[in-house]
């Protein structure tokens, strides 16, 4: 399947409040009975997302069948009751019957359910939340693994008894104004599944299923990263030296986002000081980080931070660098504007972003101030990612992100060296 401590309460409030909608607010309430069980109840939190932001964001996307659900603990061994009951819930297995990202037709998926009879003698209810029965269909849309495969909060979400569905705000919202279907259009689960795997064709094409993407490719849907090469006559070969880099002056360049956090070269944009799938030690000592700067610590992955100041921002950010099995795999960028500044921020990095990056690198289309994730990659396979949303606080975060294509088989090996 494909799948703390820092300014990190604001980055909380946007990516667990939009992902995870978990926040456990701490209040007990006692039925009248003298001997009524405990009730903590969770308050959901059920952020807007737009169809892409929703696609982009969970890592899994899949119609299918519950088959069981098992007993009511913690999603890890290694957390701590007292300070994470608000993960308190149940291992649920589903089987894969329709395939929508990462992962395939008849596969079975595991997913964490918030809520239920806990060991320490509360009852979590999570009312926000939605649950589905043993042995009922459903649509559902999971958080990656570093969230325990916790479900988006309006999923399971089944079909209505005449086929077609009832749908939560923004699950039609393309984003730029326009909805997939008309409101008064009913819409069925067939339907909005196709309609799910198009933009996943489009916006993650490397996490569509196989079948998908075959099908995609057969009848020439399929999206120019993922179809088969088509050779060109040899007076085509000069392009192989790679694209023609936009000329910024010394000021120019000072004065600018990208130039700043990355290195850009004709074959792609790269780090300034270290390479990914390098060893923990050797980058952590290039970027001038220390075990203090230590962010979050899990069984075979680690993430550090680090202040980052950019002129052409006019604020201090923060830098986190992330490894799996001692090697960096990601980099992300995040600085925070108070919500009145987002039009004229997001419009200046834009401007930014098209003038230091060659437009052929741009691997989608849209505006930065539309809600737009901006999408570069060159020939070296390294992903540079920008996009814009609310924290907290009145305040909105610019996030910028640097993502290898990294070869399994390579990483497999590399793992295997590094892992104690």
């Amino acid at each position: 399947m494909k799948r703390k401590k820092h300014t990190g309460k604001r980055l909380t409030a946007m990516f667990v409040s939009c992902a995870l909608c978990l926040a456990c607010a701490a209040c007990q309430a006692e039925d009248s009975a003298s001997s009524a069980q405990p009730i903590v109840i969770g308050a959901g939190l059920r952020a807007y997302l737009t169809l892409p932001e929703m696609v982009e964001g969970f890592s899994i996307m899949a119609y299918g069948k519950i088959m069981e659900k098992g007993d009511v603990g913690l999603p890890d061994p290694e957390l701590d009751p007292a300070t994470n009951s608000r993960l308190y819930g149940k291992p649920v297995t589903f089987q894969v019957i329709d395939a929508i990202k990462g992962c395939e037709d008849g596969e079975t998926i595991t997913y964490w359910e918030l809520g239920g009879e806990a060991p320490d003698g509360n009852l979590y209810v999570h009312p926000e939340l939605c649950t589905g029965e043993v042995g009922g269909l459903f649509l559902l849309i999971l958080n990656g693994p570093d969230y325990y495969y916790i479900p988006s909060a309006s999923t399971p979400l089944p079909a209505n008894e005449d086929g077609t569905l009832s749908l939560p705000d923004g699950f039609l919202d393309l984003g730029n104004g326009a909805e997939a279907f008309s409101t008064d259009e009913s819409i069925t689960m067939e339907a909005y599944i196709d309609l799910l795997q198009e933009q996943v064709l489009e916006l993650t094409p490397e996490d569509a299923p196989s079948d998908v993407l075959a099908e995609a490719k057969e009848s020439g849907a399929a999206p120019a990263s993922q179809a088969e090469p088509v050779t060109e006559p040899s007076s085509a070969a000069p392009a192989q030296d790679g694209a023609s880099l936009p000329v910024l002056t010394e000021e120019e360049a000072r004065l600018s986002l990208f130039p700043t956090l990355v290195k850009i070269e004709k074959d792609g944009v790269s780090l300034k000081n270290s390479s990914f799938l390098s060893e923990e030690s050797a980058v952590l000592q290039a970027e001038g980080i220390t075990d203090d700067n230590l962010l979050e610590e899990r069984d075979t992955s680690r993430k550090f931070q680090k202040p980052v100041s950019v002129e052409a921002l006019s604020v201090e950010g923060t830098a986190v660098y992330t490894f799996s099995h001692s090697m960096l795999t990601h980099v992300s960028w995040m600085f925070f504007f108070d919500s009145a500044e987002y039009d004229a921020v997001c419009q200046s990095v834009q401007e930014q972003a098209e003038a230091a990056l060659p437009e052929e690198w741009r691997s989608n289309s849209g505006s930065l101030s539309d809600h737009h994730v901006m999408r570069w990659a060159g020939r070296n396979g390294n992903e540079l990612k920008v996009s814009a949303g609310e924290a907290n606080d009145g305040q909105f975060v610019l996030l910028v992100e640097l993502t290898p294509t990294i070869d399994p088989e390579q990483f497999a090996q590399l793992a295997e060296l590094y892992t104690p």
